[in-house]
């Protein structure tokens, strides 16, 4: 597990060694502004870069442009729904509650997760709109698919959960047919843990 004040460490490294432009930061970039200023070897921070880069996505590009300045943004690693071609996992209008269709896209996930016991996940969810209770039924949505896969015999502690509201949506379209895509749930590796 990394210690948090490596990852401190590391995000005051990468503070320093980022300009004040327009950038894109993901493991790879995070990895060689790190390598940059400690002539260590890339690869012997992709772990700490990975759970960066995945913490960095938590922050509002309002929250990022005020740290590392106005255009950057956070590269979106491939989801566990594009990598294990999931279908959708969405959700009626205004609910948390999973589908019969969402179980059977988790039952992946959870299959995925028992084949690789040290995999950690995030879990992201979406809503169509941005309104009053977009944010706290995204989390609640988060948490419902989370919830399911704990029922499968993962461990919570494998998984963490976050809501989005309708902040980033997949269709950015007002015709409620189409946006309805964004009332889903994504799925991320967030660290795989080394054995022993």
């Amino acid at each position: 597990m990394v210690s948090f004040m490596k990852l401190i460490a590391a995000l005051g490294v990468l503070l320093i060694a980022v300009p004040v432009v327009q950038a894109q930061l993901d493991t790879k970039s995070i990895s060689a502004a790190i390598t940059a200023d400690s002539g260590n070897p890339a690869e012997d921070y992709e772990a700490y870069a990975t759970i960066l880069a995945a913490t960095l996505r938590l922050l509002s590009p309002q929250q990022l442009a005020r740290v590392f300045g106005e255009g950057t943004r956070v590269a979106v690693p491939e989801t566990l729904n594009q990598s294990l071609e999931m279908g959708d996992v969405n959700f009626a209008g205004g609910s948390p509650r999973l589908s019969s269709e969402a179980r059977v896209e988790l039952d992946k996930v959870a299959e995925f997760l028992a084949l690789n016991p040290n995999t950690r996940i995030l879990i992201e969810g979406h809503t169509q709109f941005d309104g009053d209770r977009s944010q706290s039924l995204s989390e609640e949505r988060a948490s419902s698919a989370a919830n399911y896969l704990g029922s499968l015999r993962i461990s919570l502690d494998r998984m963490e959960t976050a809501g989005f509201g309708g902040t980033r949506p997949l269709v950015d379209n007002p015709d409620r047919g189409r946006s309805a895509a964004n009332r889903r749930i994504e799925i991320r590796v967030i660290e795989e843990e080394e054995e022993g």
